[in-house]
């Protein structure tokens, strides 16, 4: 299969703030993937203060060298609580943000990542304990929980089945099955196309190959959406187009239940399919359970299940680039990955037996099948010998039946006879 580089979200050009020789400097000794998000903070911070990086630098630079310890201003130190707020939802010098981040992520991005900036430029801003504001308890907690308990790592496979049979609607059903079998990022999976479900498709299985590089970080990934999944997309794009949907190689596999004026299906939007589940998993009450969780699940069962082969798991999850030797092979011929998946993975993300219990169902009931025809036939040659036998019995009982009657004309002839000779003797 082709690359699909067409699948990754373009990152955002930050160029412009590389012209700047401390931001360089700042993001210097971090990763690639690391740099995006140090840039992108960066960049929200200077549009919030409409300054550029230069001028961030200098004016705190210049405040924290004033003769008079009481004329400093800290400037930074303002700036940075009022992007705080900012980014919180907050009204900040007339700026309010139409979508307001959580507590936590706010702080970091404040407190820690534009802190950062200016310490590795040398000038480090200080802030006291308790002028940070405190991390919020209880908000990084992922354990799934149900009716407030805890769910059993054994009992998650019902739980995801409740929350699949209580979707509303067909696509996120596929969806949900198609994350938790591939582990697929949702801007990746949306931006997966009809032709890439057909190139992908592996008939004598009934799974599916998908690769490309994560929008999030342009890694390489290569995984499979299992039977259950293929099942739920293939009644999908059935019933988009019994809708009368105009679907093409080029439409995206999951749309919008709305259509555009021209039938074609929109584009799904990115926060759909969690809207979606966020509401069903509020009826239920059932919490911590996010598109994020469900990839977490995908990473986490199928790790236990193979063991030593995590780098597999890292190779699907698109956490790693380089890959050793030992897995080239297996990641570069495709139909062996595809057997491995069908043997070792599927069952393990399927929520009901998985495919390949379905095979071996299947052949054992051909195996049955093809005892009971067996059987059917000796019944049959039992049947047709009794039949035999009885026209044989019937025979012998018509031949018994004649010899019985002619003994008896032959013993009236000669009752008779008796009676003949008894005459003579007397006439005599």
């Amino acid at each position: 299969m082709d690359s699909k580089k067409r699948f990754v979200k373009p990152k955002k050009d930050f160029s412009d703030l590389l012209e700047s020789k401390y931001v360089k400097k700042w993001v210097s000794s971090y990763k690639d993937s690391e740099k995006q998000k140090k840039l992108g903070v960066l960049d929200r911070y200077i549009k919030f203060t409409e300054k550029d990086p230069h001028t961030l630098i200098i004016e705190h630079n210049d405040d924290m060298r004033r003769d008079d310890p009481i004329s400093i201003t800290n400037v930074a130190k303002k700036q940075i609580a009022a992007f705080y707020s900012y980014l919180t939802g907050e009204k900040v010098n007339e700026k309010v943000k139409k979508k307001p981040i959580t507590l936590n992520s706010a702080r970091q991005y404040a407190f820690s990542i534009v802190t950062s900036f200016y310490s590795r430029n040398n000038i480090p801003v200080r802030f006291e304990r308790n002028e940070i504001p405190k991390e919020q308890k209880g908000a990084k907690d992922k354990v799934w929980r149900s009716n407030g308990d805890r769910v059993a790592k054994e009992a998650k496979k019902e739980v995801l089945k409740k929350i699949r049979d209580s979707l509303p609607l067909l696509r996120d059903k596929a969806i949900l099955h198609c994350k938790i079998s591939s582990g697929m990022d949702d801007v990746d999976l949306f931006n997966l196309t009809i032709e890439d479900w057909n190139k992908g498709y592996f008939s004598d299985y009934n799974i599916c190959y998908i690769e490309g590089n994560r929008a999030k970080t342009d890694i390489r990934f290569q995984t499979f959406f299992n039977n259950e999944a293929c099942h739920f997309v293939e009644l999908y794009l059935k019933e988009r187009k019994d809708k009368g949907e105009l679907m093409s190689n080029k439409s995206y596999l999951f749309v919008s239940h709305y259509l555009r004026s021209d039938g074609i299906g929109k584009r799904v939007k990115a926060n759909a399919f969690s809207k979606n589940i966020r509401e069903v998993c509020s009826r239920l009450e059932i919490n911590n359970i996010t598109p994020k969780a469900l990839r977490h699940y995908f990473n986490t069962v199928v790790i236990r299940a193979l063991h030593d082969d995590k780098e597999i798991v890292e190779r699907m999850m698109g956490h790693i680039g380089n890959i050793s030797g030992k897995y080239q092979q297996l990641f570069d011929d495709i139909e062996e990955f595809a057997k491995f998946y069908f043997e070792h993975i599927d069952v393990i993300v399927s929520l009901e037996n998985g495919g390949k219990a379905v095979a071996t169902t299947k052949k054992e009931l051909l195996q049955l099948r093809d005892y009971i025809a067996k059987q059917n036939e000796k019944i049959q040659m039992l049947l047709e010998e009794k039949v035999e036998f009885q026209r044989q019995i019937n025979e012998v009982n018509s031949t018994n039946k004649e010899t019985s009657m002619r003994i008896d004309t032959l013993e009236e002839s000669i009752k008779d006879l008796k009676n003949l000779v008894k005459d003579l003797k007397r006439s005599v």
